[in-house]
């Protein structure tokens, strides 16, 4: 995949209502200089005495930041499997999750500012699964959950790292306008109407036979 390819539509939306409050790219958050502690919302390309942007070895801001309440559940954007469950002072509690779309590529999703994790490393996860429950952990200057998406080399290594967002790209145009939960539910509903109509296929197979 070139950098610049369109990336193709393969994420569903990890929490509802989906509303982003940073988007790629923005720099809208300072982190105070004494003790690399104190967040406040800023303009990041020209910071107030005393503080610098929270992303000054990046471009900009390397994912979506979407709007949460403390506690939210957050669901898993796409079925893979856990590869990473870090705690960081910049980003606090955090997930990713690698997803392999054989001919589309390997992706990796990674979810931050968490308060609590409803799963480890290794853990196999579903699409529109539980993964955690949102917080302002790290450098946040409110409650929301950072989404990010990297795209993978077939050894799993970063495909872009020097792109100026630590190999991240914006995960808008590879995202469904559907709710990751609201997906697995309906997947599920299906599942179980389909196993329920084999049952009563297969019944009504025996009866037949019974009275042949």
């Amino acid at each position: 995949m070139p950098t610049g390819a369109p990336l193709p539509r393969l994420f569903y939306r990890p929490v509802s209502p989906w509303r982003v409050t940073q988007p790629f790219g923005a720099n809208q958050t300072c982190v105070d200089n004494a003790t690399s502690t104190k967040t406040i919302a800023c303009d990041g390309h020209n910071p107030p005495p005393g503080y610098r942007s929270a992303y000054s070895q990046m471009k900009g801001h390397n994912a979506l930041d979407l709007y949460t309440y403390r506690w939210q559940p957050v669901y898993a954007a796409r079925e893979g499997v856990v590869t990473e469950v870090e705690t960081e002072p910049s980003r606090g509690l955090g997930v990713g999750i690698t997803h392999d779309f054989g001919p589309l590529g390997r992706f990796k999703t990674r979810y931050w500012h968490f308060i609590a994790l409803d799963v480890h490393v290794g853990d196999r996860v579903s699409t529109g699964q539980l993964i955690g429950y949102a917080d302002s952990t790290g450098y946040s200057t409110g409650d929301h959950l950072h989404f990010e998406v990297k795209p993978l080399n077939p050894d799993g290594s970063n495909m872009f790292p020097l792109n100026g967002f630590f190999g991240a790209v914006d995960p808008t145009p590879c995202m469904f306008d559907d709710f990751a939960r609201d997906v697995s539910v309906l997947r599920s509903a299906i599942e179980k109407a389909t196993e329920l109509l084999a049952q009563i296929v297969d019944r009504l197979r025996a009866t037949k036979t019974r009275s042949a």
